[in-house]
């Protein structure tokens, strides 16, 4: 296989890449008992012989058909009446991981690699697929977890190795994390007149990039297994809402009356009754808010990851709760400014 990729120089996560050309090709002129003499021949070198593979004279793959039909057909007929011609194969330069989502979506044991005039030139079969999904799958999560793809096991990977991969995204995340330090500047006024507001602050961020991530998590691994499509984003985008709308709702709620009565036993320390009231509404307000603009965010950006061809696992967990963090403090304080006419 690696002399195969490095003669045909196969992008190393192409269809191509993986396959193997260990296996079993008929003629579509072949008998069954003629095809069952070319399996004892061959078969033993064959990465798999569950499933044969037909080609015709310019080795154009025309059909497949499972050994299985071929053992308990009539030893006369011909392999072109017992095969299927309705088959599914990839190209040589298709990306890996849709190749496994074909496979498991069609339930396939192994499926044939041709080129772009669909000349059989080998085969993938179910153990390659798993090792595939292994791999992406460990991609997506370190992407989601803000570090570049490692591409080894953890141990093999030296530590200034380790820090090449993760401080490139420390910087970006960083960087962007300034821009809610900038907000609170702007309304440090708001703050000094009533400082109680600052106490607030974590919990609404920890809400707003929890709930990011929540729906940027069940997005990205949708767009993974081919559940969802960009096609689907305004079907999504009614459901997040819909939930974003209930959960919200339900978090005001409770935070309200959390609010009055922690104030209630003195673990508030609000000057007058009025202003407690404001403060409760201008948080629980705040917080339904910002579940909403959080879960719309949070299914939003891996769409337009995957719609310009960038990797949805990008736009997960970190960068979704960088963001939404800023446009939780936007929407607090202004609601702030109007409710108390603090500016």
């Amino acid at each position: 296989r690696s002399d195969i990729n490095h003669l045909l120089n196969y992008s190393p996560d192409s269809a191509g890449s993986i396959m193997t050309v260990e296996y079993v090709e008929l003629k579509k002129e072949d008998s069954a008992e003629e095809a069952l003499i070319k399996v004892r021949k061959f078969g033993k070198e064959a990465e798999t012989i569950s499933y044969l593979f037909v080609v015709d004279n310019k080795r154009t793959l025309v059909g497949t058909i499972r050994l299985r039909d071929v053992i308990f057909a009539n030893p006369k007929d011909t392999i072109d009446n017992l095969m299927e011609h309705d088959f599914v194969s990839v190209f040589t330069y298709d990306d890996q991981e849709e190749v496994a989502n074909i496979v498991k979506r069609y339930d396939l044991n192994a499926i044939p690699v041709t080129t772009k005039d669909f000349r059989l030139v080998g085969i993938i079969t179910a153990d390659d697929i798993i090792d595939v999904i292994d791999e992406e799958a460990s991609e997506d999560i370190q992407k989601m977890g803000a570090i570049s793809p490692l591409g080894e096991e953890y141990l093999r990977i030296s530590v200034l190795q380790m820090v090449r991969k993760r401080m490139p995204w420390l910087f970006i995340l960083m960087i962007s994390a300034t821009i809610t330090g900038l907000i609170i500047n702007q309304y440090e006024e708001v703050l000094q007149h009533l400082p109680a507001l600052s106490m607030f602050i974590p919990m609404l961020m920890d809400t707003a990039g929890n709930s990011g991530g929540q729906a940027s998590v069940l997005i990205i691994r949708g767009l993974a297994l081919g559940e969802v499509s960009t096609k689907d984003y305004l079907q999504v985008l009614r459901k997040e809402i819909g939930v974003a709308l209930i959960a919200g709702i339900g978090l005001a709620i409770f935070n309200f009356a959390w609010i009055i009565g922690q104030a209630q036993i003195g673990m508030i320390s609000i000057t007058s009754s009025v202003s407690l009231y404001r403060v409760a509404a201008l948080v629980a307000t705040t917080l339904g808010s910002t579940v909403v603009i959080a879960k719309t965010v949070g299914a939003t950006l891996p769409m337009i990851a995957k719609k310009i061809n960038v990797d949805p696992a990008l736009m997960a967990g970190p960068l979704v709760t960088t963001i939404v963090d800023g446009l939780a403090l936007m929407v607090y304080f202004f609601l702030s400014t109007r409710i108390f006419m603090l500016i």
